[in-house]
């Protein structure tokens, strides 16, 4: 039983340690891409070449936030 309730608390907090982390990672992600998007309408508005920062970066969390919604090792307890 004391293995039960260990784990749960080991999981609890895994999940707000990546939740934590997630979320200043959307806020440094909106903050830099908005700041180069000034830069960028300021220097060369005829191109936007932020679009290839945003997406790639956004690439990145996307398949992270997937990584960790789908890790199964937090969810089966192994025998």
């Amino acid at each position: 039983m004391e293995n039960t309730s260990e784990k749960n608390r080991d999981t609890t907090a895994k999940r707000r340690i990546f939740t934590r982390t997630f979320t200043r990672s959307i806020v440094h992600y909106a903050v830099t891409c908005a700041f180069l998007a000034v830069i960028n309408y300021r220097t060369s508005p005829q191109y936007w070449w932020v679009a290839w920062v945003a997406a790639g970066w956004g690439l990145n969390l996307l398949l992270s936030l997937i990584w960790r919604l789908t890790d199964e090792d937090d969810t089966c307890e192994t025998r």
